[in-house]
């Protein structure tokens, strides 16, 4: 008996493993609506309590949180341990059924949550104001809107490069920024990642950085007006320049 009790909790470690390795190749092989991101819900259906937690803290910076790794990683020794409880107090069917069920109640309760607190697309910025919860909803799993870096790649390595709020289409395989629509050039593009559907131009477009270098060599990047307090408050931390419209930045090879 005490042999048996020691099987699921050892178990539970390469179970870890592959259900993370399982994860990552949705996040890897599935780009998403986000460029970089990639698509979360291997994440949402494989480790919910992870997905759940992050969004009742308001995460929205990634999967490199505390709170979001602690929960992926203790999930299933957690479910080996109460498993190797119920070995000894010779419940382990009805065990199994319960964490089954508590399993599929958290993923039911993420696809409810997505689903209730997803955003009209018209109101996708007042609506990041007002809600932080929803707006976790939104960013870790729907990505509707998102303010991105974009530079055009058509004449060359350097372009006009532009600080904005793009529009993701609901299957997230194209965007739309100032009523141009692009797709995804799904790494057939050289510095680029998207082309516009009408024009053929080539794009680089992506998250911005905290630290603002997103262009790859000296660039002035400008900053829509409607997203110019947002960037510099939320994304960058510096609250002193949301009046500034545009900045130098040094590239990341030309430091």
């Amino acid at each position: 008996m005490r042999r048996r009790f020691w099987i699921p909790i050892l178990l539970s470690i390469p179970i870890t493993v592959v259900a993370l390795a399982a994860a990552f190749c949705v996040v890897w092989l599935d780009p998403g609506p986000i460029p970089d991101e990639g698509n979360r819900w291997g994440f949402a259906i494989l480790f919910p309590y992870a997905i759940l937690i992050a969004f009742l803290r308001h995460f929205e910076d990634g999967n490199t949180d505390f709170f979001f790794i602690a929960p992926v990683l203790l999930q299933f020794p957690v479910y080996g341990l109460v498993l190797a409880v119920a070995i000894l107090k010779g419940k382990l069917r009805s065990t199994i059924i319960a964490l089954s069920v508590l399993h599929l109640l958290t993923i039911a309760t993420i696809l409810l949550t997505v689903k209730l607190l997803r955003p009209p697309l018209i109101e996708a910025n007042s609506y990041r104001q007002r809600n932080p919860i929803k707006r976790s909803v939104l960013l870790v799993m729907s990505h509707k809107t998102r303010i991105m870096y974009i530079e055009d790649k058509s004449e060359g390595l350097v372009g006009p490069a532009r600080i904005g709020r793009v529009v993701y289409s609901k299957t997230g395989k194209s965007l739309t920024y100032r009523g141009r629509e692009f797709g995804s050039l799904k790494g057939t593009g050289f510095k680029a990642n998207f082309a516009e559907v009408e024009s053929g131009a080539q794009y680089w477009i992506s998250g911005c950085k905290k630290n603002g270098l997103d262009s790859l060599y000296a660039n002035l990047v400008e900053i829509d007006e409607d997203v110019r307090e947002e960037y510099w408050v939320k994304i960058r931390n510096k609250p002193e320049l949301k009046e500034t419209s545009s900045f130098k930045c040094v590239g990341k090879y030309s430091k």
